[in-house]
């Protein structure tokens, strides 16, 4: 990751995105990142949030 040049970098699924967070945020601190899929709750978008993810992303409707 550290050679690509990327604005940002989604992670996916949502639910399993946290796991990941450190390691790609890491080798740009400055990068966007995102979490996407499977996002069905307010309680995983804020948790997300809380564990620093810039965005998130959802088809779940009732989130947007």
């Amino acid at each position: 990751m550290e050679k690509l040049r990327t604005d940002a970098v989604e992670i996916l699924p949502g639910p399993m995105a946290k796991g990941a967070y450190q390691s790609v945020r890491s080798t740009d601190p400055k990068r966007t990142v995102i979490a996407g899929g499977f996002i069905r709750s307010q309680t995983m978008v804020n948790d997300l949030f809380s564990a620093g993810f810039d965005a998130v992303t959802t088809s779940f409707r009732p989130l947007w």
